[in-house]
């Protein structure tokens, strides 16, 4: 009997590695989101930072009120950033889901094509084995 041969085999390699794209682009989206997120974390500490020190002078406090005015327009920048970042992250996990499911229906139809050829495979092997028992009792 011929060797099992997946008709869509060739397909089953363009959704793997489509898989594997999608799932690294989806990596890379996260870790961008995460490092956005380090970024307003370190903007807001810094802003905790400047308003713990004590101010005396009037001089120190234009200077607070500069620096904070300075690190509310990072922070609204940073805040943008991010959600447009989380947006993309959103956006390339749904395309790695999808492509996840075009790779498992693939899957499964070459998982269901293997148990068909394996069946045939023992039916033949058993019609076999019937009829040589057969002819040997015969002879």
């Amino acid at each position: 009997m011929k060797k099992f041969r997946f008709r869509l085999a060739a397909v089953l390699r363009v959704r793997a590695h489509a898989e594997t794209e999608a799932k690294n682009e989806f990596a890379a989206a996260a870790k961008a989101t995460l490092e956005g997120e380090r970024a307003v974390e370190r903007i807001q500490s810094r802003r905790r930072e400047a308003l713990s020190q004590a101010k005396q002078s009037l001089s120190d406090l234009r200077a607070l009120d500069q620096l904070l005015h300075a690190l509310d327009l990072q922070e609204v920048e940073a805040k943008s950033a991010l959600s447009i970042l989380l947006q993309e992250e959103e956006a390339a996990h749904q395309r790695w889901l999808h492509a996840r499911k075009e790779l498992q229906s693939l899957e499964r139809l070459r998982e269901r094509d293997l148990e068909a050829y394996r069946l045939e495979y023992d039916r033949r092997a058993q019609r076999e084995l019937d009829e040589w028992a057969v002819l040997r009792c015969s002879a």
